[in-house]
């Protein structure tokens, strides 16, 4: 069943290592739409008001397509129109209807903003559905809703927490209190999910965007009274009212490869007239292979409630929709690490900016859909394991005093060959410095010694509170990966975090860096600070014409120094960044005649 739904869509086959998580943002597209828009624009793409055969056939294609939507959206009264996106829609309705509807509106805080930045200013009294700890209350809504108000605007779904709101409910609900007031819905996070009835919900208003149900981006709008919108469009035409100037009839001729999709993979290509017992058997199939996700997603996600925790509506059924609340670690840190392992995720608030308060800034968002797997969600739970072995013993922690060989520091030496050395002659301009420095950079599986991802890197502002804090930085790889000693300092750093935690790590952040100075310069921009992983080193790999360069180690409270050495050629120093702060004092050149530099390797855990 797997395979007859994946090898539909041309990204998952083009690019099978990468895993699509973030479908709230935006699905793939199946061949079926992409042949759509193909055969549009080579056999149909003329204006459908035209007098000529082939406009006359362009108009009954855009028109079948026009009532499969309906059709998909269970629409048999009111009237659907199309456009660029729903921000766009939502702009061209609110100068559509009267502004009386605005006068008293009830909003809820889990809204996308698109539904609320053209509404808001037109409205005379505005009142706010909350939420506490995330979890609803109809009843606080209900309370809210007066025999003045005049507009109700709800998601269907929650873009932040997939909670699912019963529409059919709410509506009911409100109409007995006020039967004058209107119901619009967000439901574009609700479509690729569950079946859409709006005679069913009885709303007014309803929005969705099929470039996050795949296919492209165009968007639609149900208005259940057409009369009531003013005709913003040309006054020569009357039926599309919103769908200003020249629709987008390739976008709109794809949606018809949605049905060839559906027919597809529910096993229907014999099916010729297309009715609603397709859209019921496709959506049948959807609910059950995202039902599998979503119990087993909550299933594994318990193991890592120390790391991570679900922002969750555990009243209400929601769907594969996942916003994860990281403890320890920033989460566009934790997003990067995961983009560079190919999974495909986000962080932020996702438009939802109502529903955070100060301290809860943003979350990682992950998003499936029917085409994911339960083995995706077995590799991103492998990567979580990553974070989660670093923290499970917090005994790391507290020991501010790594005891190695009887030393306070682990300070190894590490046997260094001049081809080692000279490799560091071929580093990149560090372009995000103004100092002549120069950087390789890779995070590395340790189990294979090969490079993962694309090169970027990031240090949360926490850590580096300069202009380069948030920043995603992209180097160029480094080019140790085959040398036998490179192989062996990975051995010892592994060694090192395995003594302190118990746990062997897979992945590790590389940076060769060479730092050249022609005056007294300090080869640490950040001055004393921690780099914002679990335990680091540093290995000083050659010294050239300069003096200073001091390793420096200090508590983290009153930043008192705890250790200081000047690391020779091969001496390299590992500590536990969770607890010290570090800084390399200023290096100048001994003959300034001469080219002077400094080359230190760096390791570190990704968190």
């Amino acid at each position: 069943m797997v395979n007859n739904i994946r090898k539909w869509f041309p990204s998952i086959i083009k690019n099978e290592n990468t895993i699509f998580f973030e479908n709230a943002g935006g699905t793939q597209v199946p061949y079926q739409v992409l042949n759509k828009m193909k055969e549009h624009i080579e056999c149909y793409n003329f204006q459908i008001d035209g007098t000529f055969e082939e406009a006359f056939v362009a108009n009954i294609l855009a028109q079948n397509t026009r009532h499969f939507v309906n059709l998909l959206l269970g629409n048999k009264n009111g009237k659907v129109e199309f456009g660029s996106s729903t921000t766009q829609l939502a702009f061209n309705l609110s100068n559509s209807l009267s502004l009386s509807i605005f006068d008293h509106l009830v909003i809820s805080d889990h809204l996308h903003e698109s539904m609320l930045t053209y509404f808001l200013p037109l409205s005379k009294d505005i009142r706010c559905w909350y939420h506490t700890d995330f979890i609803t209350n109809y009843n606080d809504l209900f309370s809210l809703i007066t025999n003045e108000t005049t507009l109700v605007v709800l998601p269907h779904v929650s873009n932040v927490t997939g909670a699912l709101f019963d529409i059919r409910y709410i509506v009911e609900k409100i109409k007995k209190i006020n039967s004058n007031t209107k119901i619009m819905v967000d439901g574009v996070s609700y479509l690729p999910h569950r079946l859409v009835n709006v005679e069913y919900l009885d709303v007014d208003f309803y929005f969705v965007s099929f470039y996050k149900f795949f296919a492209t981006n165009i968007s639609a709008v149900y208005i259940k009274n057409y009369e009531e919108l003013e005709n913003l469009n040309h006054s020569s035409v009357q039926n599309r009212k919103l769908e200003l100037g020249t629709m987008m009839q390739t976008s709109l001729y794809s949606l018809s490869g949605l049905v060839d999709y559906m027919k597809a993979i529910t096993k229907n290509t014999q099916m010729i007239k297309v009715d609603i017992t397709l859209v019921k058997r496709f959506y049948t199939l959807v609910y059950e292979k995202e039902n599998e996700l979503v119990q087993y997603f909550f299933k594994r996600i318990k193991k890592y409630a120390e790391i991570c925790s679900v922002i969750h509506d555990y009243t209400k059924d929601n769907v594969c929709i996942f916003a994860l609340r990281f403890n320890s670690f920033s989460h566009n840190y934790v997003t990067l690490f995961l983009n560079e392992c190919k999974v495909l995720c986000k962080y932020g608030t996702f438009h939802s900016i109502m529903l955070f308060n100060k301290k809860d800034t943003d979350f990682v968002r992950i998003s499936l859909t029917h085409y994911n797997t339960i083995h995706e969600l077995e590799y991103l739970f492998s990567l979580f394991e990553e974070l989660y072995k670093i923290v499970e013993n917090y005994s790391f922690i507290s020991n501010l005093f790594i005891t190695i060989n009887s030393h306070k520091y682990c300070l190894k030496e590490i046997v260094l060959k001049e081809s080692f050395q000279t490799k560091f002659n071929y580093l990149s301009k560090d372009i995000y410095y103004d100092s002549d420095r120069y950087r390789l950079y890779s995070m590395v599986f340790t189990k294979t010694k090969t490079i993962v991802g694309n090169n970027r890197f990031i240090q949360s502002k926490v850590y580096n509170t300069t202009e380069r804090g948030n920043q995603i930085r992209h180097y160029q790889p480094i080019n140790l990966i085959d040398d036998t000693i490179f192989n062996n300092i990975i051995l010892t750093f592994s060694k090192f975090v395995f003594d302190q935690c118990n746990h062997y790590i897979n992945y590790i952040t590389v940076h060769q860096i060479r730092v050249h100075t022609s005056d007294d310069i300090s080869p640490v921009p950040e001055g004393i600070h921690q780099d914002g992983y679990s335990y680091v080193g540093i290995l000083c790999v050659n010294r050239v014409n300069v003096d200073g360069g001091e390793t420096c180690l200090y508590d983290t409270i009153a930043r008192n120094k705890l250790y200081t050495k000047t690391l020779d050629v091969g001496e390299m120093i590992m500590f536990n960044d969770r607890k010290l702060l570090h800084d390399v004092s200023n290096i100048k050149p001994i003959d300034k005649t001469r080219p002077a530099y400094r080359d230190v390797l760096v390791i570190t855990t990704v968190f």
